[in-house]
């Protein structure tokens, strides 16, 4: 430290240089050490809760919900994505059950929009001018019998074709060209009562 004269006063003044106060505080930091407490406990790779950070999941293994079985080549897929992320077992049970359901989800929607096309199949049919009458569908549904091949009728049963009403036309004018001796009306049979799918299914969408 050295002494001036302040030259306003005639006082003496302390002068020591900032230079010097700054080495005193550059010291007091130099024997403080910052502590940063340790990523993982004592024991090596684990993690907080003692498990293995770099376990690999065999995700073939994760559990599926009830009535879910995963495909294996969707799974072959997404495994190299689940170990890039690092997916734990807990979450990748997560991941699947959420799957799980989106499916589901999409498969009631499906059956849902099924039915409403097969109704509005019928309602059309039973709103046509021609195909609507009961002799006319009694005619669509002996010609359905006579002349399909077990083929047509496993894919109309498959998809289920008999309340399409161009199904219904079609063998209704088929029937009306067959020879009136081969032509057999279910008169009183009920069968001229019935669509040309409630013939070949149920009443399912004619109740009255």
């Amino acid at each position: 430290m050295t002494d001036e004269t302040n030259l306003s006063t005639g006082d003496d003044v302390d002068v020591t240089s900032a230079s010097e106060t700054d080495k005193g505080i550059d010291a007091t930091s130099a024997s403080e050490e910052v502590k940063t407490p340790p990523a993982t406990s004592a024991e090596d790779g684990k993690d907080a809760s003692g498990k293995d950070a770099n376990e690999e999941v065999d995700y073939a293994k994760v559990a599926m919900p009830e009535g879910f079985e995963i495909d294996d080549a969707m799974l072959s897929e997404a495994t190299p994505l689940l170990k890039d992320l690092k997916v734990g077992k807990e979450n990748a049970e997560k991941l699947f059950k959420m799957g799980a359901g989106l499916i589901q989800n999409f498969q009631e929607k499906q059956a849902q929009a099924w039915e409403k096309q097969q109704k509005d199949w019928h309602d059309t049919a039973m709103n046509d001018p021609v195909i609507s009458l009961a002799e006319n569908r009694a005619i669509a549904a002996r010609a359905y019998k006579e002349l399909a091949t077990d083929g047509l009728k496993a894919v109309v049963d498959q998809f289920g074709l008999g309340n399409h009403p161009e199904v219904v036309r079609h063998f209704y004018n088929l029937g009306t060209k067959m020879q009136d001796d081969k032509l057999v009306l279910a008169s009183g049979s009920g069968v001229a009562d019935k669509t040309l799918g409630q013939t070949l299914y149920s009443d399912k969408y004619d109740k009255k």
